[in-house]
């Protein structure tokens, strides 16, 4: 009995001993794996970055209108030829009449033409010799222009434009050509506006009526030239300059040799 008892004594020393290295081994591991476990992981904060400055702000372009449509120049001589209706003989010419007035070719209402809404009617058309015109205003017409001085005979034309487009256009007659005979008249830098009517060259708005005309030399043109001719130039045009119609042309057969009167009924549109 007592030697078990010894036994059992032995047994439980030897038992403790090996427990307490191992029990503190155990204890030490669940306190580091606990710590290890426990513990957050360090996570740096992200490195600041500035925000990007807004981009400068640029204004828009400034709108720029289309160029507004300007005729090309012509010469204002003075003093200028002018049209009146004592100009012209009141009734059918007779050869006294004839012989009074000098020589005249003169034709009414020769035609109308539309192009893009724009209505062009040449009212009258009509040639006549130099000297005659000199004695009617009373005044010389030379040193106006070279072309003036060595024509014997001047043309003068006469119109009506209506615009009923919508829309202001433009049209230059006193910028085109007349054919006569052999001769081709470039118009551009030749003509003499007729002052008691309107400027028919350039802006004509919508629903404008517009009665004009001009005078212009014929150097080396004689009356047997005067027989057929042809009058044209460039249809109308908008604002930006786009074309709205073709060319005008007018070809007008004087071969009798008319001498109309000018009546207040060629004016009317």
């Amino acid at each position: 009995m007592r030697r078990l008892l010894w036994l059992i004594v032995v047994v439980l020393l030897a038992a403790c001993a090996g427990i307490g290295p191992a029990g503190e081994d155990v204890r030490d591991t669940v306190v580091v794996r606990v710590t290890q476990e426990a513990l957050p992981t360090y996570t740096p904060l992200p490195t600041y970055t500035p925000p990007q400055p807004l981009p400068t702000y640029t204004p828009a372009p400034t709108y720029t209108p289309f160029p507004t449509s300007t005729p090309l120049a012509t010469p204002t001589p003075v003093p200028e030829p002018t049209a009146t209706e004592t100009s012209e003989p009141t009734d059918a010419p007779t050869a006294t009449a004839i012989a009074a007035h000098g020589m005249f070719i003169a034709k009414n209402h020769v035609a109308t033409i539309e192009q893009g809404k724009l209505t062009v009617k040449l009212a009258r058309i009509l040639f006549e010799d130099k000297a005659s015109v000199e004695k009617e205003q009373g005044r010389s017409l030379e040193g106006i222009g070279a072309e003036w001085d060595s024509a014997t005979i001047l043309g003068e034309m006469m119109f009506v434009i209506t615009n009923a487009s919508g829309k202001t256009l433009s049209v230059y007659p006193d910028q085109g050509i007349v054919l006569i005979g052999s001769r081709q008249i470039e118009l551009a830098l030749v003509t003499s506006g007729i002052t008691a009517l309107d400027d028919i060259s350039g802006d004509i708005y919508d629903g404008v009526t517009k009665v004009g005309g001009f005078w212009y030399p014929l150097p080396r043109v004689t009356w047997d030239d005067v027989k057929t001719v042809t009058v044209r130039f460039d249809g109308p045009v908008d604002e930006h300059f786009n074309s709205m119609g073709e060319e005008f042309v007018f070809v007008v057969d004087l071969s009798s040799k008319p001498q109309e009167p000018l009546d207040a009924s060629v004016l009317e549109p």
